[in-house]
């Protein structure tokens, strides 16, 4: 218990009424201002860090999540390296001709040739005909032209095509990237009714197609 300076217990005494109110507040004033400047007088507050504790705390937490992390890394390795992870395992297929031309695929190897089953949906407002269809395989690879009997495909109607690649295997677990050229003709009711394949009428779309061949069977 802090003992009150002397002098202060003679100016409460001296004091009537309601003024000894204020002496006794400023009375405890003054006494913590007399606390806080006593050097003897110590708080929680007052409690050195402690940085070494930290660092030590962030080493154990390195050493302990970094050996995790080195053991993962290791096993994946050995994983990627005896050939059950390869890289087209992370690409997704996909069959990309535009907004209004959707497609999809399959591929399979039959044999000595390589086969891919597209299945076109027309989205344009009107009619259509196909009338050609070209795939590159790579930059080095001659372009391939399917040819096949004109196609005509009314609005929201779809048709699956088979395309060969004669004398064409796909590497094994492997994917096959191309680029696709669709030429249409335009059949709309109110410029061409007959659907003849005029030049003026005659348009092309490209897109990209990414598959993965199965297995026949």
């Amino acid at each position: 218990m802090i003992e009150l300076p002397l002098e202060f217990h003679l100016i409460v005494i001296n004091f009537e009424n309601n003024s000894r109110v204020g002496v006794i507040k400023n009375l405890f004033h003054s006494n913590n201002l007399m606390v806080k400047k006593n050097p003897k007088n110590k708080t929680l507050d007052s409690r050195p860090s402690r940085p070494k504790f930290k660092a030590q705390a962030a080493a154990e937490y390195l050493m302990t999540y970094g050996w995790a992390v080195l053991v993962l890394v290791i096993i994946v390795a050995i994983i990627a390296g005896g050939g059950l992870i390869s890289p087209s395992m992370v690409i997704s297929e996909k069959c990309e001709l535009g907004p209004n031309m959707v497609c999809s695929t399959q591929a399979y190897n039959d044999g000595a040739d390589f086969y891919l089953l597209m299945k076109l949906q027309n989205s344009f407002g009107y009619k259509i005909k196909i009338t050609e269809m070209e795939f590159k395989k790579g930059n080095d690879e001659p372009e391939i032209t399917n040819n096949f009997p004109p196609l005509g495909l009314d609005s929201g109607d779809s048709q699956t095509l088979e395309v060969v690649f004669k004398g064409y295997n796909a590497p094994v677990n492997g994917i096959v990237n191309m680029d696709v050229k669709l030429t249409y003709v335009n059949c709309a009711h109110e410029i061409n009714s007959e659907c003849e394949e005029n030049p003026d009428y005659t348009h092309s779309i490209t897109g990209t197609i990414v598959v993965r061949p199965g297995v026949l069977g």
